[in-house]
C-alpha cells in the first residue's frame, strides 16, 4: 500500500514538474496568446490535446510498471486512470469549478461555454489515456525503461525522465513557436478569407469606420479564436443560444456567423472612427471600447502597425 501511495505522489509531482518547465499558469493560459508557446499550443485542437495528454500518458505509463508485482493487470490500469484523472481534477476540474462558482478567478479568453467544454473533454480524455497507459504498463510494454521506485525517490530517474520528456518537447514547441508578434499577426491575417476582408471593407465604408483598425482587431480575434474554436462555439449554440460568436466574437442572443459578427462589431464599436487621427492613445481608446485588456490593446496596436497605411488596396482580395 505504501508503494502505491508513493508512486501516486511521484507521478503527479513529475507531471506538475513537466508543465512547470513551460512557466505557464495552466490550464487557463493554454487558451492565450500572451506568449509564443501558449499561442502555438492553442492554435489547433490537435496541438492542445497532444500537449495536454501525452506528458501524463508517458510519465504514467513508464512508472506504473513498478506495480506489476503488487497488482493485477486491470488494477494497474485502474490505478493509472485514477492517477491521471486526479491530476485532471486538480487542474481542469478546478477550472470548471471556478467557471461555475467563482468566475472572477478564471480568465475567459473565448466563450465561457467553450472553455467549460474543453475542460470537461480533457477530464474524460485524461482518464481514458491513463487507463490505456496502465494497460500497456501491465503488458510490460515499457519494462525496459521503467525505473525502480527507490531510484525514483532518489531523483535519479526522475531527472532523466524529465530531461528526456519535457526538454525535447519544449524545444520542439519553442522552436516552432519562435514566431515574433509580426509573424503571428501575418499568419492570422493570411487565414482571414477574401470574403471576410471584403465584408470589413464594405461595412467600414457603410459606417465610416477606420478599416485598418477594424482589420487589426479582426486579426487579433482570429489569433485568439481560430476557426476550430468558432466551429465548437457554433455547435454549442444548439444547446445554449446566447454567447459571443463569429470571428469578431460579437455578443448575440443567438448564433451569428463571421460576416454577421463583423457587421455588428463595426456598427457597435467602430462607427465614425474613419476620420480620426489614429495615434497610440486614440487606437487604445477605440480598442478599449471593444476589449478593455491591456495585452489585447498591445496586440491590436501591433496588428495596426503591421498593416499598410492609408492606401488600403493591399489588404483587399484579388
Amino acid at each position: 500500500m505504501n508503494e502505491i501511495i508513493l508512486l501516486y505522489i511521484v507521478i503527479n509531482l513529475m507531471v506538475i514538474g513537466f508543465y512547470k518547465v513551460f512557466q505557464i499558469k495552466w490550464p487557463e493560459l493554454y487558451f492565450a496568446v500572451n506568449d509564443q508557446v501558449s499561442y502555438f499550443v492553442s492554435v489547433s485542437p490537435s496541438r492542445y490535446f497532444l500537449f495536454r495528454l501525452m506528458p501524463p500518458f508517458f510519465i504514467t505509463a513508464i512508472l506504473v510498471g513498478n506495480l506489476n508485482n503488487n497488482l493485477s493487470g486491470s488494477e494497474v490500469a485502474i490505478f493509472s486512470s485514477f492517477t491521471c484523472l486526479s491530476h485532471a481534477l486538480f487542474t481542469n476540474g478546478r477550472s470548471i469549478y471556478n467557471l461555475l462558482f467563482d468566475p472572477e478567478k478564471v480568465k475567459t479568453y473565448f466563450n465561457r461555454y467553450f472553455q467549460f467544454l474543453i475542460h470537461a473533454a480533457t477530464l474524460l480524455a485524461l482518464g481514458s489515456v491513463g487507463y490505456f497507459a496502465g494497460y500497456l504498463a501491465a503488458k510490460n510494454f515499457f519494462s525496459l525503461i521503467t525505473p525502480t521506485l527507490p531510484g525514483l525517490v532518489d531523483n535519479i530517474w526522475a531527472s532523466v525522465i524529465i530531461t528526456f520528456t519535457a526538454i525535447p518537447l519544449y524545444d520542439a514547441y519553442s522552436k516552432k513557436g519562435e514566431e515574433n508578434v509580426d509573424k503571428m499577426i501575418k499568419d492570422s491575417h493570411q487565414k482571414i478569407s477574401a470574403k471576410l476582408i471584403s465584408c470589413i471593407h464594405e461595412q467600414s465604408e457603410k459606417y465610416s469606420a477606420n478599416e485598418r483598425l477594424v482589420l487589426a482587431v479582426c486579426i487579433v480575434e482570429n489569433l485568439q479564436r481560430p476557426l476550430w474554436v468558432r466551429n465548437i462555439e457554433k455547435a454549442k449554440s444548439f444547446f445554449s443560444k446566447p454567447g459571443s460568436y463569429g470571428i469578431m466574437q460579437t455578443n448575440s442572443d443567438h448564433y451569428i456567423n463571421d460576416e454577421e459578427s463583423i457587421k455588428k462589431a463595426v456598427e457597435r464599436y467602430f462607427a465614425n472612427s474613419k476620420h480620426e487621427y489614429m495615434d497610440i492613445s486614440t487606437i487604445e481608446r477605440w480598442v478599449k471600447k471593444y476589449n478593455g485588456g491591456n495585452t489585447y490593446a498591445e496586440l491590436v496596436k501591433a496588428a495596426y502597425n503591421y498593416l499598410p497605411g492609408d492606401d488600403y488596396e493591399e489588404t483587399l482580395p484579388g
